[in-house]
């Protein structure tokens, strides 16, 4: 993917994407199993345009709070009532949130391992309940990260 309009450097490039969009299409593609190449195109001179790096940064302060999200995970099934991504890595499945639930909560229809618990990704304890295969977890009132949230759900095993 391109981070405008180019496949090199253009000078006159005004159609940048912005770069909450970068970070739901680098989840996206892992999330499918994928690996996301982003495209930068240096100037003449070798530096990069400012709007490649502000880009670039931007990803860069995102992945260091959610790298675990992202490195060393692969595909994860679809998850009945849940609308966003999933990553897995081990017995941890991460449920990458892009738009925060007005309800203040995920519900899962078919979870089948066994939870042993669930946190954002920054470590803070969510409450939830499994019963019957039923997952529920209870948010904060507002999305502690943008544009893109992890939860870890840490189970004893995989999905049946």
């Amino acid at each position: 993917m391109t981070m405008g309009g180019s496949w090199a450097y253009n000078p006159a490039e005004t159609a940048w994407k912005p770069p909450q969009r970068l970070v739901q299409n680098l989840v996206e593609v892992v999330s499918k199993g994928g690996n996301f190449l982003l495209n930068v195109g240096p100037m003449g001179d070798g530096n990069y345009p400012a709007q490649a790096v502000e880009r670039l940064k931007y990803i860069g302060q995102w992945m260091k709070r959610n790298a675990d999200a992202i490195y060393g995970t692969t595909y994860a099934p679809p998850m009945p009532g849940f609308t966003g991504k999933v990553t897995q890595k081990g017995g941890t499945y991460y449920l990458n949130v892009f738009d925060w639930p007005a309800d203040g909560q995920i519900v899962i229809e078919t979870f089948l391992a066994k939870v042993r618990g669930v946190s954002l990704l920054s470590g803070e304890p969510l409450v939830y309940r499994h019963e019957d295969g039923r997952l529920e977890i209870h948010l904060t009132a507002q999305a502690p990260d943008t544009p893109v949230t992890v939860i870890a759900v840490r189970t004893e095993g995989p999905l049946a």
